[in-house]
């Protein structure tokens, strides 16, 4: 990671250079974190792994369920191949960060939530709680989505497509006759 973007460049003046951010992780000097190093940490998931996919940083980011939140970011990517995630808001208290993200992507890839692929925009917010241990790394989070708009938007297709009528076919307006 290069400290150009506008997303980098906050990371990059918390924390220095990104290619010492494991090594100083590794030895334990971060201690007790800040409150930015903290959003910092947080902000890593969204870049590096959301959006570019770089499942290897979990391992300096996630003391546990790296795993776990590695097969949802793989499932995620397949069926979403232009997945972005954006960062809307954190709230750091002690070891607890809660962040509110929006999630984007075209449903072009494998299926997803039981639904083929058909072209479907989704958008939708995720809150992510994230609480950080003695290591630095995130020992436990919590994740939260809204299910049934995400199962709604996919089953809509593309905008302007007709995909939903034909996936529910009880979908026809109040008062309109059964064929």
């Amino acid at each position: 990671m290069v400290c150009k973007s506008r997303a980098t460049a906050r990371m990059c003046q918390v924390n220095g250079d990104p290619a010492s951010w494991s090594r100083r992780t590794a030895r334990g000097t971060l201690g007790r974190m800040t409150p930015d190093e903290i959003r910092v940490r947080a902000r890593r998931i969204t870049e590096e792994v959301l959006n570019q996919g770089d499942l290897a940083a979990l391992g300096e980011l996630v003391e546990h369920g790296a795993d776990e939140l590695a097969g949802f970011v793989t499932t995620l990517r397949r069926a979403f191949p232009d997945l972005r995630a954006h960062t809307e808001q954190q709230i750091v208290e002690g070891d607890t960060l809660v962040q509110r993200l929006t999630v984007t992507g075209t449903h072009d890839g494998a299926p997803f939530a039981g639904l083929p692929a058909n072209g479907a925009t989704l958008r939708v917010d995720l809150i992510a709680c994230y609480r950080v241990g003695a290591s630095g790394r995130f020992t436990s989070r919590w994740t939260l989505w809204d299910e049934h708009a995400v199962r709604t938007q996919l089953r809509a297709g593309p905008r302007g497509s007709r995909t939903s009528a034909r996936l529910r076919p009880d979908s026809r307006p109040r008062g309109t006759p059964t064929p």
